[in-house]
């Protein structure tokens, strides 16, 4: 459960310059949520030094558009920003990003003895996780039936007994899951729409530097680092 939040759920801080008694922003209440799809923005202070935390959830950033404000400043006048991570996930390039580093995340690391689903679960146990994905579409709300259709008809579920082929690990099976019945994500636009990670980012430019609070192999293990015991107790 908690990897599907981590996926979906970040955060982003700047820290920002010293600033004089007219230039101090108060967050509290001068974000207005009526659509309930703005960012949060938290300020925090000590002395001189302001630091903002910016709440931003997996959703195109067309849908929270205009910024408040408050947001534009906090960025604009912040002269450091820390990200989950340094480079974007999202981004494949091998010069800004992180290439195709998390495509294996995806996959059992072949040095394991059992390297996938049908390896690690009991034939009646891959049965009844296949079972429950052929369920999901009576608990999908309305918007995500046609992207449980699609996900039943993959091979998630014509090929998940095959260990030979097979080689998903069973958290990012769950995710996949996940995003199959969450209207948020069920009908995602195609992935040349910008999300609100990489829009911040781009509004965040070229010019100041980003940090990461974690390295990137810990997000890899959100996706691959069960054990056997762990994906036997998930399925």
């Amino acid at each position: 459960m908690m990897g599907a939040v981590r996926k979906a759920l970040s955060s982003w801080l700047l820290v920002a310059a010293v600033w004089d008694d007219r230039r101090t922003l108060v967050a509290e209440g001068a974000v207005n949520c009526p659509s309930e799809v703005q960012p949060l923005l938290w300020e925090i202070s000590e002395g001189g030094r302001i630091a903002y935390i910016a709440g931003t959830y997996r959703i195109p950033s067309s849908d929270i558009e205009p910024l408040e404000t408050v947001v534009d400043e906090a960025v604009s006048c912040a002269d450091i920003a820390y990200f989950p991570h340094g480079c974007s996930l999202d981004d494949t390039s091998k010069t800004t990003g992180v290439g195709n580093y998390m495509a294996h995340c995806n996959y059992y690391p072949i040095v394991d003895e059992k390297d996938a689903i049908a390896d690690r679960l009991s034939p009646s146990e891959v049965s009844g996780l296949q079972a429950a994905i052929a369920s999901l579409g009576g608990n999908a709300p309305t918007t995500c039936k046609a992207a449980v259709a699609e996900l039943q008809t993959s091979k998630t579920i014509t090929s998940l007994a095959d260990n030979a082929t097979y080689r998903t690990t069973l958290l990012e099976l769950y995710h996949t899951c996940v995003e199959a019945i969450n209207p948020l994500w069920c009908n995602t636009p195609p992935s040349t729409s910008q999300d609100f990670d990489a829009f911040l980012r781009k509004k965040w430019g070229t010019t100041k530097p980003i940090f990461g609070l974690e390295d990137v192999s810990v997000e890899c293990q959100v996706y691959q680092g069960n054990t056997v015991a762990q994906d036997q107790e998930l399925a």
